[in-house]
């Protein structure tokens, strides 16, 4: 082969492998959408209630960079663009990968459940890749301003159990099995490059560079 043949090929893998999974929109991942009457889990004005330590496991089940947890107020959230801060982190295997921060200025209204809102956080820049059966354990962190939160979940009874996680022990329904958060993840399906496209990657570069210097030498 000749020298230009050997660049076109090396530049070809390399834009190939650069192009490879190309990152859609948004696509929900996990989701326990349903809740039972009378099971809130809250803070009122900013504070802790008596069933504190509002978060949620699960497991992921698509491949993809994260871009979003949301969970779910019911219509007596108060919260809802009373300018409240509220922190959410996220862990895996008990390391925090990440910290989101949403205000409620700009509450959005849940269009598939009218008089909810949602109070989605994201997590479009903080890179984390999910692969398919990790586990991950979201917490809300902090919570700051005048308004009330009545997170909505559900119980084992209703038949609404959620297989990939549950909700974490409090201090009201202590480790009840079965019990989980209204909640959804959200992720970039396809974002997360394949081993064989950082394969491809490696090697056009290397062939580049073999070329390049090839050319150097029968130029001397």
């Amino acid at each position: 082969m000749t020298i230009a043949t050997n660049a076109k090929l090396a530049l070809s893998a390399v834009a190939f492998a650069l192009a490879g999974p190309v990152a859609a929109a948004a696509v929900v991942d996990q989701a326990q959408l349903q809740f039972s009457t009378g099971i809130p889990f809250g803070y009122v004005s900013g504070s802790y209630v008596s069933n504190a330590n509002i978060g949620q496991s699960y497991t992921a089940g698509i491949k993809g960079k994260l871009d979003s947890i949301s969970m779910y107020c019911n219509g007596i959230c108060s919260i809802d663009q009373l300018g409240n801060t509220l922190t959410l982190d996220l862990y895996k295997g008990g390391n925090l990968l990440s910290t989101a921060t949403l205000n409620t200025t700009n509450g959005e209204a849940d269009t598939t459940k009218p008089g909810y809102s949602i109070l989605r956080f994201s997590f479009a820049n903080a890179g984390i890749a999910q692969l398919v059966g990790q586990s991950y354990t979201f917490v809300l962190g902090t919570v700051t301003g005048p308004g009330d939160i009545k997170e909505r979940g559900t119980m084992a009874f209703d038949g609404n159990a959620y297989l990939g996680g549950a909700a974490l022990p409090d201090s009201f329904y202590g480790n009840t099995p079965g019990r989980d958060l209204m909640f959804k993840t959200e992720v970039m399906a396809g974002s997360v490059p394949e081993p064989a496209s950082w394969a491809l990657l490696i090697m056009g570069f290397g062939l580049t560079g073999a070329a390049m210097r090839r050319r150097v030498a029968l130029a001397a």
